[in-house]
């Protein structure tokens, strides 16, 4: 073995020994004590800093990756295959974490959103690729309300976690989902779960700093 071939072979046996410290128990204990509210978030040993940005062309708020990169009109088309594509699409360079909203034609309000989650439910396992539900529940946010779901769902390369959350705005109904590998729901959900708790509506945000004053 050549001098060259050793030395890739090292570095290869590196590389496999970080992936396994990524995935381990201990790193996953370690990283579960941190929070998107601290300087800097490790998701599987991977720095993360996460910041609150607009989203929805300023519509609403939300802490999110200072990182997220929103995808162009034309990659949403070509990763999207369906015909109802969500509008807004971000996602990670280096981790595979994303966040999409579709916003619906709806219109709606916390009565029709409550009318629509079973049936969207249902769809969901119908249609969808293998899909098994979690867990579902109702939350006000900042004075909003929202439906959410979690769920696991196959794909074309691999099962994936995904938290589901709906709720109004500007009278129509809006779809969000952040989505992971299955196989690292563990160290992703408490991650989405802050995400969640951090959306405001920039309406209701101007209104509370109203009350405030």
């Amino acid at each position: 073995m050549s001098y060259r071939d050793e030395e890739l072979l090292r570095l290869r046996q590196k590389a496999e020994e970080f992936n396994k410290q990524r995935v381990s128990e201990d790193t996953l204990e370690e990283e579960l004590k941190e929070s998107i509210y601290d300087p800097v978030t490790h998701i599987t040993k991977i720095p993360v800093v996460f910041e609150e940005r607009e989203l929805l062309d300023g519509r609403i708020t939300m802490r999110v990756p200072k990182d997220f990169e929103r995808l162009s009109d034309d990659m949403v088309r070509q990763r999207f295959i369906m015909d109802s594509k969500p509008q807004f699409v971000y996602e990670l360079p280096y981790l595979p974490f994303g966040l999409t909203f579709m916003l619906t034609e709806i219109q709606g309000d916390e009565a029709r959103i409550d009318q629509m989650f079973p049936y969207m439910l249902r769809t969901l396992k119908n249609v969808g690729p293998n899909v098994r539900v979690l867990s579902k529940g109702k939350k006000v946010i900042h004075g909003t309300y929202i439906r959410w779901f979690e769920a696991i769902a196959q794909t074309i390369t691999e099962p994936s976690y995904r938290t589901v959350f709906v709720f109004a705005l500007d009278g129509r109904v809006v779809i969000g989902c952040l989505t992971c590998p299955s196989r690292l729901k563990k160290r992703y959900q408490p991650v989405m779960e802050e995400m969640l708790e951090s959306l405001q509506i920039l309406q209701e945000l101007a209104k509370e700093d109203g009350e405030n004053e």
